[in-house]
């Protein structure tokens, strides 16, 4: 019975990584509601400055102090929108890479178990028939093979989200650097308004102030879910290298006799 142990060891490392499951799907969701909230806001942005800008004609010389910077917001905040839009695609491919390793997992839990357990049941009948090492050899390869691809399909897909988040973390730092140039513009703007331009232009840059105060707040609360999903990648990569070498393990097993 002592060989059959690499597959007890197979359930209790998969249980383990099942148990981070619950927190890949809550930190996707927040992922996926943050990345909304970045690509709304973005759009926002460049919708404001596009508004300024139409305000500015109907004020013609009165606002000639503020054409630079309403050309100036309008240019960044576009590329910002543009950003926003790449950067919230990619984030919802993450999240559904992320429902397809939890979908895998889920899927193969089960049938690590039933192998553990038909395994185990073969085994101790085969103790009281002649023949019965070939049949348990024989059931135990069909069943390993079989969940043993669902496996590794998670656990290849573990390593390709490594390498998205990665480069998700470095598209946020470039969203945040692009919102924090607005801020010497839009303040700026702040000062020649100074000036008296009319309400409907000093709403517009009311709205753009606090389109930038949530940009900041969205991507800084995505930060910190890819650092989230970060550590628990790095946990379950950790959990996939126990589970290559039980199945390592156990192809050594049943591929002699018990």
């Amino acid at each position: 019975m002592h060989r059959l142990r690499c597959f007890d060891r197979m359930v209790v490392v998969l249980g383990t990584l099942f148990r981070e499951l619950a927190q890949y799907v809550e930190i996707s969701q927040g992922v996926k509601e943050k990345s909304a909230s970045v690509a709304d806001i973005s759009e926002s942005l460049r919708v404001s400055a596009l508004n300024g800008a139409i305000e500015a004609d109907k004020l013609g010389t009165k606002a000639t102090g503020l054409r630079p910077v309403l050309d100036w917001l309008r240019g960044l905040s576009a590329d910002i929108t543009e950003q926003g839009a790449s950067f919230s695609g990619a984030l919802n491919e993450l999240v559904d890479e992320v429902d397809l390793v939890v979908f895998d997992l889920m899927a193969a839990r089960p049938q690590v178990e039933m192998t553990a357990t038909f395994a185990h049941e073969i085994a101790d009948h085969a103790t009281r028939a002649e023949g019965g090492e070939a049949v348990c050899r024989d059931a135990a390869v069909c069943l390993h093979s079989s969940s043993c691809e669902t496996i590794r399909r998670a656990l290849k897909r573990l390593c390709a989200m490594r390498d998205r988040l990665q480069a998700l973390s470095a598209s946020q730092m470039s969203l945040i650097q692009a919102s924090r140039s607005l801020r010497p513009i839009y303040l700026t703007g702040r000062i020649e308004m100074a000036e008296g331009v009319g309400a409907r232009l000093a709403s517009v840059f009311e709205d753009v102030g606090g389109q930038l105060g949530e940009t900041a707040d969205s991507l800084n609360g995505l930060g910190k879910l890819l650092e989230d999903l970060s550590g628990h990648l790095a946990r379950g990569l950790g959990h996939g290298d126990e589970i290559e070498a039980a199945i390592a393990q156990i192809d050594s097993r049943v591929h002699a006799a018990y």
